[in-house]
């Protein structure tokens, strides 16, 4: 199984550099096309051996025609552009043979509760095997207009599609620009601002969580499948059995930032090693403040085995890469 040319947008980023970094590695035969913004961030792709092509999400004529030149684009960017997925299936469809799209979503799509509080009624977890499941996530659900888009273009046969939709992502990624990751560091600048470690309410809200070492392998299984797909050694699956969650664990965010206290005051950043409450709005990010969970059993059915430390195993290596970053 083979492709011969990928385009990826968001390989700048956390996620998008990561998957790129793992593809690279495992095919080096491949050629790897990449959006950026910044002439540094061009020079920083090309020295890894990656096409650098300058450029915005707002330039749907170049994403179209990079698309369409592509045997597979994967999307690592912004789950939200609508455009930008438009201009990505535009082109897809238009290649000589059907392209493979790989979107990633992400479990915001599960949010509730946005008070810090884990309740009866919030203790769903979905599960990607389940087509029920992902038939039924609310249309304006977070990324959900997007995943739909992409879903109706699957299901019309214009892409082979496949949605990829991470949980918390934690770990130092080993992509060629940005390697720390979002959630977790917002958790940490709030605290240091705060000068004591924060959580939401009762702290008892919980999030499924990924290292990011774990996660780009999924990637890979997924790719693999697509080309499956393509070559016909493996049944094109419907549209809502073309999604995976990348979900290894759990854990609520009250027990990170009971962990982040000692932490954050021996390195001088807070003036106790005691966390506290604070309001959702006090946290400006509501993944911090909901509940999302999720299984990955159709992940697990491709030969996914995530085998990375926990999220409060890294905390310590997370914390200090955050802090690194800000120098």
């Amino acid at each position: 199984m083979s492709a011969s040319k990928i385009f990826i947008l968001g390989a700048t980023g956390y996620i998008g550099g990561a998957v790129l970094s793992e593809i690279k590695r495992n095919h080096p035969e491949w050629k790897f096309i990449a959006l950026a913004r910044k002439d540094e961030d061009i020079e920083a792709l090309e020295k890894i051996g990656v096409k650098g092509i300058k450029g915005t999400f707002l330039d749907t004529d170049q994403i179209e025609y990079q698309s369409r030149e592509a045997d597979v684009v994967i999307n690592a960017a912004d789950a939200d552009d609508m455009g930008l997925v438009k201009a990505i299936i535009k082109g897809l469809k238009s290649n000589n043979e059907r392209g493979i799209f790989i979107q990633t979503s992400g479990t915001g799509l599960l949010n509730n509760n946005y008070n810090g509080e884990l309740r009866p009624e919030d203790s769903k977890i979905w599960n990607d095997n389940d087509i029920n499941d992902i038939a039924n996530i609310p249309p304006e659900a977070h990324h959900r207009d997007v995943d739909l888009e992409i879903f109706g273009a699957h299901e019309k046969g214009d892409v082979d599609a496949y949605i990829i939709a991470p949980s918390c992502i934690y770990g130092v990624g080993d992509g060629p620009v940005k390697r720390t990751s979002q959630q977790i560091p917002v958790m940490i600048n709030t605290s240091i601002k705060q000068k004591q470690a924060v959580y939401v309410g009762k702290g008892t809200n919980v999030w499924g969580n990924v290292h990011i070492n774990d996660l780009v392998k999924l990637y890979e299984l997924v790719l693999q499948q697509a080309l499956s797909v393509r070559e016909g050694k493996t049944p094109r699956p419907p549209k809502f059995a073309n999604f995976y969650f990348g979900t290894s664990g759990e854990h609520t965010w009250g027990s990170i930032a009971t962990q982040l206290g000692p932490l954050l005051h021996k390195r001088g950043k807070a003036d106790t090693p005691e966390a506290r409450s604070i309001t959702a709005d006090e946290m400006k990010w509501p993944a911090v403040a909901t509940n999302s969970r999720s299984v990955a059993e159709r992940s697990r059915s491709l030969g996914w085995n995530p085998r990375a430390k926990s999220v409060h195993d890294t905390l310590e290596e997370d914390l200090d890469a955050f802090l690194a970053s800000l120098k």
